[in-house]
């Protein structure tokens, strides 16, 4: 708890845009955003970096822009954690070599260039593949995403494992919030007292 202060201020923030400024839908919406962008109902959305190739393609009859998310504050460091899908091969897999090779291949340079040029693949991060200037040929939108890309920060471990269960446990007490159920000071507080029950855990 010692960025107690930092956690409710963020908290605040974001029960702000829902709750108060009314920029931001609710979890309890259901909303189909690429039917309001396409149909211009809805002039702008944080979006997956891949629909910078899905949504031009999709709907031609306007000009499409994509720019980075705005930091909260002029100056503010942006922040350039990344989400990542693993592959990996388990200890069952009887043919261990073979899927080691289909798991270098599909996480390979070539392959990902190949998926954002042929087809509508999501881009990944590795910086040889920010670095080939056949993605930028038919989308040159993705190079905004470069600079972030190149320096990218590692991304976080629960220290015993149980990622999906802090997950969960973030969750339970979040998501009362942005349904203006509870208020930043508290959901502060529970946060905490969830996700340590978890972290008290054995590793997994």
């Amino acid at each position: 708890m010692d960025n107690k202060d930092v956690l409710v201020s963020a908290l605040k923030f974001r029960q702000d845009l829902i709750q108060t400024w009314k920029v931001s839908p609710t979890p309890s919406s259901t909303l189909d955003v690429t039917a309001l962008l396409g149909s211009q109902k809805l002039l702008a959305a944080d979006v997956w970096p891949f629909r910078i190739q899905g949504y031009p393609t999709a709907f031609k009859d306007f000009q499409w822009g994509f720019v980075l998310t705005p930091t909260v504050k002029a100056g503010d460091k942006r922040r350039s954690l990344l989400n990542e899908h693993v592959f990996g091969v388990t200890q069952a897999s009887k043919h261990p070599e073979n899927a080691f090779s289909f798991v270098t291949w599909i996480c390979g340079k070539e392959m990902n260039v190949q998926g954002i040029i042929q087809g509508a693949k999501g881009s990944i991060a590795r910086q040889d593949f920010w670095a080939d200037e056949r993605i930028y040929k038919d989308y040159p939108a993705y190079k905004k995403l470069q600079g972030v890309m190149n320096n990218i920060e590692a991304d976080y471990f629960v220290g015993n494992f149980r990622g999906e269960e802090f997950d969960a446990a973030f969750a339970q007490a979040y998501d009362l919030l942005e349904l203006g159920k509870a208020q930043p000071e508290e959901t502060a507080n529970q946060i905490q007292k969830l996700v340590q029950a978890v972290l008290d855990k054995d590793p997994a």
